[in-house]
């Protein structure tokens, strides 16, 4: 029944250690420590609940097959109605920080910080589950930089990823977006979006000009 929660097969094992009973009603608990941290979980009936300690985002992703885009040790509660496909999570992130990838490294050109060496300390996931759609929030926050992901929904049905995202760091800023599917979403920058005056928009285009022609 939670194999229709990811809709994907696993890329690895998970060791379930635990009791079932059956009276009146189903009832599994246990934990498990395979993805790092632990990991405790109750299933009674229909109604399922975990309980997430320092667990490693980056193995969740991977174990379930998302692309790992992200890493930190989260913290929190997951809840899902196995009949209503109804559930909802609240996680705190410690440590998060991006992967390092195309996207950070064009950023890094203009504002001469690599966003993927920054941790954010201060960071937080919520998650609503409605049946084959997703809808969550996620805030990151470090001393002079932060990051945002609102108006994000994931569609399982439709394969599809969309959301807006803000990177901050000192004085900058910049907004783009996240669409496409789900295990491989596109993430774009308006550079535009980097500008304290105009002659910073002068040298954001000509150092992104620069990248370009060292690409090709």
């Amino acid at each position: 029944s939670l194999s229709s929660l990811l809709k994907t097969k696993l890329d690895g094992a998970l060791l379930l250690q635990g009791t079932v009973e059956k009276k009146e009603q189903l009832k599994v608990s246990g934990i498990t420590k395979s993805l790092g941290g632990q990991i405790d979980y109750l299933l009674t009936d229909k109604q399922f609940s975990s309980t997430i300690k320092a667990v490693p985002v980056k193995n969740m992703l991977q174990t379930f097959r998302f692309p790992a885009f992200v890493d930190a040790n989260a913290s929190g509660k997951l809840t899902y109605n196995l009949n209503e496909k109804q559930g909802e999570s609240k996680m705190a992130l410690g440590d998060f920080r991006l992967a390092s990838n195309s996207m950070t490294k064009s950023i890094a050109l203009v504002v001469r910080q690599d966003s993927s060496s920054i941790v954010f300390g201060d960071s937080s996931l919520e998650a609503a589950i409605h049946g084959n759609e997703i809808n969550y929030t996620l805030m990151a926050k470090a001393l002079d930089a932060s990051i945002t992901v609102d108006e994000a929904v994931i569609n399982r049905e439709k394969d599809s990823h969309n959301a807006k995202i803000a990177f901050a760091y000192d004085k900058y800023a910049v907004e783009g977006s996240v669409k496409g599917s789900i295990r491989s979403p596109r993430v774009g920058f308006d550079t535009k979006g980097l500008m304290p005056d105009q002659d910073f928009v002068k040298k954001a285009e000509k150092e992104v000009k620069r990248f370009f022609k060292r690409l090709f």
